[in-house]
C-alpha cells in the first residue's frame, strides 16, 4: 500500500492485491518477425502469481482528509479471494474447454438452455458452474470445476486488468475515480 501526496491539486493513493492463478490464452499467435522463436507457450494451460494494483484519484479529500480509506477497497480484496484466487480464468469460446471439462460439452454443442442451468452468472461479468451439479460429481472433479472462473473474453493481462478496472469503478462510483488498474502477470510483466 502506498499513498502519494498531492500534486496540481489531484491526490492520488494505490493498494496492490497479490493471487495465484492459471489461464490459458487459446488464440496466441506471435509475428515471426519480432519473437526470437515462435514457442506459443500461452496456448497451454499454466500458471502465474498475479498482482493488481489499483490506483484512486480525486481532486477533493473527504470529510476524513482521504480519498479512500484503504479498508475500503476490501470488497475488491473478497472478490479476488473469491473469485481469482487459486483459480483457472477460461475464456468460455475457448475451443478446448468441452475436451477438458466435459462437464462443459454443451458449449461445443450450442446447447444454451443446458448452459443456462449449468452455469451460475456473475454480476461482475464471469460465469462459474453451478453448485446444484456438485451432488452429480466425484470428489476430484467438484476440486477442478470449483476453481473454473468463465470469461467472455481471452483471458490476457491486458483484458483482465480492463475487466477489473471496469468491476473497481462501477462499485467506487460516486466514492473515488479509478484512475488505472495495473494487472501483473509476473514481477516483470504487467498490463
Amino acid at each position: 500500500t502506498m499513498a502519494k501526496g498531492i500534486v496540481s491539486g489531484l491526490t492520488k493513493i494505490q493498494k496492490e492485491f497479490d493471487f495465484a492463478y492459471s489461464h490459458r490464452v487459446w488464440n496466441q499467435e506471435l509475428r515471426p518477425e519480432l519473437a526470437l522463436d515462435c514457442n506459443l507457450g500461452c496456448t497451454a494451460q499454466h500458471g502465474h502469481n498475479g498482482k493488481i494494483s489499483v490506483s484512486l484519484e480525486s481532486e477533493e479529500l473527504d470529510h476524513k482528509g482521504m480519498v479512500l480509506d484503504f479498508k475500503e477497497l476490501g470488497f475488491f480484496r473478497k472478490f479476488v479471494d473469491d473469485n481469482l484466487d487459486h483459480r483457472c480464468i477460461l475464456d468460455i469460446n475457448d475451443p478446448s474447454i468441452p475436451t477438458f471439462y466435459p462437464l462443459l460439452k454443451y458449449l461445443e454443442l450450442g446447447d444454451n438452455e443446458t448452459l443456462d442451468n449449468l452455469l451460475e452468472y456473475h454480476e461482475e461479468g464471469h460465469f462459474t458452474i453451478w453448485s446444484g451439479h456438485y451432488q452429480d460429481l466425484q470428489k476430484f472433479e467438484i476440486e477442478i470445476y470449483r476453481g473454473l472462473v468463465l470469461v467472455n473474453f481471452v483471458p490476457t493481462s491486458e483484458n483482465l486488468s480492463k475487466w477489473l478496472f471496469d468491476i473497481v469503478q462501477a462499485k467506487l462510483e460516486g466514492y473515488a475515480k479509478v484512475s488505472h488498474v495495473e494487472f501483473y502477470e509476473t514481477p516483470k510483466s504487467k498490463s
